[in-house]
């Protein structure tokens, strides 16, 4: 069991996104955690992103950004 103590944070979140292949998830992702847009190769698998910000009552928050691997969807006309 983890020790309360050893957290560095208030808060944690993770948000898991998910879409087809190709649209823009990791580059959005990139975007919001290092500040500069980037072009990347497909994901294979999972990658997650972190990034710790403080709130306005000073309490500290940990995202858990995990990107996924997309899906290539045949659409049918």
């Amino acid at each position: 069991m983890e020790n309360d103590s050893s957290k560095s944070y208030d808060y944690l979140f993770k948000l898991l996104c998910v879409g087809e292949a190709n649209v823009g998830k990791t580059t959005f992702l990139h975007q919001y955690i290092h500040d500069n847009f980037a072009n990347f190769r497909s994901t294979v698998g999972i990658d997650i992103f972190e990034k710790q910000i403080i709130d306005k009552d000073n309490q500290q928050i940990l995202l858990q950004l995990w990107d996924t691997a997309g899906q290539v969807c045949e659409h049918k006309t």
